[in-house]
């Protein structure tokens, strides 16, 4: 992130990773940050952190900062992950409206005709980018 794009106001996020509990598993979590004041002469911002009391921020933390929360995925047993850019372009594409393509197969919201061949009935989203026909075992 730029100093310049940092406004008085705005709310931006940051990405940690930590352990979960008394555990080797670590995640990723996003915290928000409200900006409050800018000082460009001496590229120190103070902001609010999670809803904390504002404190001042110096560029090698400011700059890791993000304009848009970051999509995160479940990795399973509570562990989150930042989403990959097919997983964020497919979720943006069912999300705007737009046609929904399987990671998988390929098959659409309007072709699921491979997956019928394979299964004998019509496919529905699990997940962003994942048809039902590719996460059910073949053959039960």
């Amino acid at each position: 992130m730029r100093l310049a794009k940092l406004i008085p106001g705005t709310v931006v996020y940051e990405v940690v990773r930590y352990r979960m509990g008394n555990t080797t598993l670590t995640t990723v979590g996003t915290i928000p940050i409200e900006v409050l004041d800018v000082d460009p002469a001496t590229g120190r911002v103070r902001a609010s952190r999670n809803g904390n009391t504002p404190r001042i921020f110096f560029e090698r933390s400011w700059k890791k900062w993000r304009a848009t929360r970051p999509m995160l995925v479940d990795c399973g047993m509570g562990r989150k992950r930042l989403a990959t850019r097919a997983e964020r372009q497919a979720a943006t594409m069912t999300a705007d409206g737009g046609e929904g393509v399987c990671r998988k197969c390929g098959c659409t919201d309007s072709d699921c005709s491979g997956c019928i061949e394979r299964t004998g009935s019509p496919c529905y989203w699990v997940e962003p980018g994942l048809c039902s026909a590719c996460t059910t075992p073949q053959g039960v």
